[in-house]
């Protein structure tokens, strides 16, 4: 039965706007005095009763502290030594740039005397000296071989990181006790993978230096030149993301 059937068209629209009124009304107040008991008798009722159980939350505790041996040791030095390279790398490469910086600006006078001099202007700028020139390529050199040490080292770490996660995994089938993590979160197996990641970064980014090393004293266009000196500084294949993972990995182990 509908409103139409209880009230028919010649009732006036104050009488049906009356009906649905309470109509309206009604129902709410039955479905607040029901919600109302039900609050009332809800602390009455017990968890079991509801059917939930407790959860149980590892307790992860602080990082170890004190004398470490065995796979802990490993990785926490070796996570503070990652922190050294990633430092001394940082200083090196402040190092090139400004030695790139001094080659981009001589290589620009040279440009800017071949364009004066097919201008038929007077020169401004003196032509830079071959020798210095030769001087500062050499020192660009002796930073990048010096960079080039430092991944090597990251990649002597990430073997040490590797090996320690697979001799945990190993153990961990022959028991089959779950690998546990070796400080608070993190497992020994994603030590290494953060550790893998990190190498892919830098790895990269070496070849880009040792790339701009060799030609940047050679470019003979201000884009190009300006190119390398910007990559120099940007490190492209060094993201945001990368501080984070040697982060992680700091305060894991306790060292941060």
């Amino acid at each position: 039965m509908t409103i139409l059937d209880i009230y028919p068209v010649q009732h006036n629209i104050e009488q049906l706007q009356s009906v649905i009124y309470n109509m309206a009304t009604k129902t709410p107040s039955k479905r607040k005095k029901k919600r109302n008991e039900s609050n009332t008798s809800s602390p009455n009722v017990s968890m079991d009763e509801l059917g939930f159980s407790p959860v149980s939350v590892r307790d992860v505790g602080p990082a170890r502290q004190g004398n470490l041996t065995g796979n802990p040791r490993i990785i926490k030095d070796g996570a503070a030594n990652w922190h050294n390279l990633i430092d001394k790398w940082n200083k090196l490469n402040d190092q090139g740039l400004a030695i790139v910086n001094d080659i981009a600006n001589r290589r620009l006078a040279v440009i800017y005397e071949a364009k004066e001099g097919a201008d038929g202007g007077q020169l401004s700028v003196p032509p830079p000296d071959g020798a210095e020139l030769q001087e500062l390529c050499l020192k660009l050199e002796t930073v990048v071989n010096s960079m080039k040490g430092v991944v090597k080292k990251m990649s002597g770490l990430t073997q040490q990181f590797i090996g320690v996660s697979e001799l945990e995994e190993y153990t961990s089938r022959q028991s089959g006790i779950p690998v546990e993590p070796l400080f608070q979160t993190l497992t020994s197996v994603q030590f290494s993978e953060k550790s893998t990641e990190l190498l892919g970064y830098y790895s990269k980014e070496i070849e880009l230096k040792d790339t701009i090393a060799q030609y940047i004293a050679h470019a003979k266009q201000k884009g190009l030149i300006m190119l390398y000196t910007s990559s120099w500084l940007h490190q492209p294949y060094i993201p945001d993301s990368a501080s984070l993972l040697m982060e992680s990995m700091l305060v894991d182990t306790g060292l941060r």
